[in-house]
């Protein structure tokens, strides 16, 4: 900015006429739009901004426009004499429902009390065409009269009546937390929950008797017929949620959520169950029997895994279930299944004094190469400092059949064994000596993943040029020949051989 008070002010009035003619004039609505908040910025003083302003607001052909000249009529020339008049005029009759929102929006903020602007909300709340219109306008009702005598009987029309779902759950919460103790409140909310159409607002209806009305003596036979008719999964998993955290000690509870796990059509229902026994009944006897049937024969695969999950956590101390889980990991059909109880048996059962060998038996054999490849990462993670984890891991590498495996194997010893005695001898041998054919090109070969971690960390050992060269001339894989290559002809700092 100049110094010149004067020389600044004139550059102030000419960017405000610039602005004043664009938001006018410009043919590019985004253009109009953004040079509204322009115009608001410098206009503030000037006479003309809130009637170009009003201009915008009643007749620019796009919506954006005319709601960003409503709302900054509203927030900075709400006392002009043009404002509330225009607000009135855009909530009642602008064509677009993003203006009409607004405008009913700014009205119930900042004309809160007056008797027409209520006439108009009340208006809105109940005919406008547009569902967010109407759960703004029943919004502002409540939150600027609420002790109006027609407030509470509009939102308990819009609650149980209106045909759009989302404004019928508004009007719920607002009757429900507004209205609590009165005495029609509670009964439209068991309504809502038992016959609404729409699956969210019974949800929403559950959540809040559950929250306001757990000890109403109609709340949990509401709940056990919701968990056994309601036609609609969302609504069963909930009521099964809400039980099992609200009514745990409750002697039907755990009759109730055996019956969901075995005979509820939907998988999340029976998943959520799984779940909720193993956080609230853990150690209970009845428990066991549900999870292992779950875990053994459910005809969805995630409900399977939850409960092979939720065992641990549910059931640990029972002698049965660390048998159930190896059976599961040895011979279940599905690999998802086996690879899931591996896990837990190596995270919840890492001390047991058999388990580090049941451990390396299913990554020698089970039939499934990702299992095996799984129960690697296991082995590592929870045993890498056993001392035969590492001898164990090298003979993989050397026999496993599949090369995905013993890649894995390959790729698990650089990254946790690179400094350990014998281990640059061990990958020379890999780097010649491993059976990889490709077939596709995208296969990873072990001999590079060694070759690679020998030029890594062993660029300046004596042998590395020779095996370099070795590989260039001799690898039966024309990807690994050209991979030596190449590093022969970077590598600069390795001693010449005359070999």
């Amino acid at each position: 900015m100049d110094k010149n008070p004067r020389k600044n002010q004139d550059i102030i009035t000419d960017f405000n006429l610039h602005n004043k003619q664009l938001v006018q004039s410009d043919q590019n609505g985004y253009v109009r739009a953004v040079t509204v908040a322009e115009l608001v910025c410098g206009g503030q003083n000037d006479p003309d901004t809130p009637l170009i302003l009003k201009q915008l607001a009643q007749s620019d052909q796009y919506w954006d426009v005319r709601q960003a000249a409503a709302e900054a009529l509203a927030h900075g020339w709400k006392d002009h004499p043009v404002t509330l008049p225009l607000l009135k005029q855009l909530a009642q009759s602008d064509h677009n429902d993003y203006v009409r929102q607004v405008a009913v929006q700014e009205l119930a903020r900042g004309w809160k009390g007056e008797r027409d602007i209520l006439l108009i909300l009340k208006q809105r709340a109940q005919s406008d065409q547009d569902s967010d219109v109407r759960i703004a306008a029943v919004s502002g009702l409540v939150d600027g009269w609420q002790d109006h005598p027609d407030t509470l009987p509009i939102l308990k029309q819009l609650a149980q009546s209106d045909h759009n779902s989302d404004v019928r759950r508004v009007a719920m919460a607002k009757l429900v937390h507004g209205w609590k103790d009165h005495h029609d409140t509670l009964a439209i909310l068991k309504q809502l929950a038992q016959s609404d159409q729409s699956w969210r607002v019974r949800q929403a209806a559950i959540a809040e008797l559950v929250s306001a009305w757990k000890d109403d003596p109609d709340t949990l036979p509401m709940l056990k017929q919701l968990a056994e008719s309601d036609q609609d999964a969302a609504v069963r998993q909930a009521v099964a949620e809400a039980l099992a955290r609200d009514w745990k000690d409750h002697p039907d509870t755990l009759p109730m959520l055996k019956q969901l796990a075995e005979s509820d059509q939907d998988a999340a229902v029976r998943q959520a169950v799984a779940e909720a026994l193993a956080y609230s009944w853990q150690n209970h006897p009845d428990t066991l029997p549900i999870f292992k049937q779950l875990a053994e024969s459910d005809q969805d695969l995630a409900v399977r895994q939850t409960a092979a999950e939720a065992l641990p956590r549910g059931c640990k101390n029972h002698p049965d279930t660390l048998p159930f889980l190896k059976q599961l990991a040895k011979s279940d059909r599905n690999r998802y299944v086996r690879q899931i109880a591996v896990q837990v048996l190596a995270r919840g059962w890492k001390d047991e004094p058999d388990i580090l060998l049941f451990i390396k038996q299913r990554a020698q054999s089970d039939r499934n190469l990702d299992v095996r490849i799984a129960v690697l990462g296991e082995l590592v993670r929870g045993w890498k400092d056993h001392p035969d984890t590492l001898h164990f891991l090298q003979q993989l590498a050397e026999s496993d059949p599949h090369w995905r495996v013993r890649a894995a194997v390959m790729t698990e010893l650089i990254c946790g064994w690179k400094n350990q005695p014998g281990m640059f001898e061990f990958l020379c041998v890999r780097a010649v000596n491993d059976p990889f054919s490709r077939k596709q090109r995208r296969e990873e070969n072990p001999r590079q993943i060694a070759l690679t971690a020998i030029i890594d960390y062993y660029q300046n050992h004596p042998q590395t040029l020779l095996l370099l060269r070795d590989r260039a001339e001799h690898d039966s894989d024309q990807k690994v020949r050209k991979f030596a290559k190449s590093k022969l002809t970077s590598i600069r700092t390795l001693p010449h051989s005359n070999a």
